[in-house]
């Protein structure tokens, strides 16, 4: 850079972007038929987060999304690991959702994603709702059986 000049060059630090979008009033849509659509993704999530009730390893996990039928749709799937945490407000904890979420029986626990971890095809991810953290367990095993969010939409 010259002396006297200007650089339109960035430092890369984190804190200087500020990209986004300004998340839609309301940002839930209710559908009033067990539904909610988010109107800041496009998503539709069963209102209730245990519609598909108890833990299981993640092949259960992805065929009891895929063979899910509620409220009129059959294109219910596992949610991958950033439609699941787009779903997080990182400034709230137990759950980690906005405040005002229209959801029923939403736990403060681990959620599997439909994303397999890319270091090994035997791990997945998943998101904690308690306060918004990720991980990668074993996709079976002793131990390894999680909760199930389903999705539709967002191709």
């Amino acid at each position: 850079m010259s002396s006297g000049g200007s650089s339109n060059c960035r430092s890369s630090e984190d804190g200087e972007y500020q990209i986004g979008v300004v998340s839609p009033d309301p940002r839930f849509t209710d559908n009033g038929d067990g539904t909610v659509t988010d109107n800041l993704t496009r998503l539709m999530w069963t209102r209730d987060a245990q519609l598909i009730q108890g833990t299981m390893d993640w092949q259960v996990a992805l065929d009891a999304c895929n063979d899910l039928v509620y409220a009129g749709y059959e294109d219910w799937r596992l949610p991958n690991l950033r439609e699941l945490q787009s779903l997080i407000d990182y400034e709230n904890k137990n759950p980690a959702l906005p405040l005002g979420h229209p959801f029923t029986n939403q736990l403060s626990t681990d959620y599997w994603s439909s994303t397999s971890a890319a270091f090994n095809p035997s791990y997945a991810w998943v998101v904690g709702f308690s306060g918004g953290h990720v991980g990668w367990p074993k996709k079976t095993g002793s131990g390894y059986t999680l909760y199930v969010r389903a999705v539709r939409g967002g191709y």
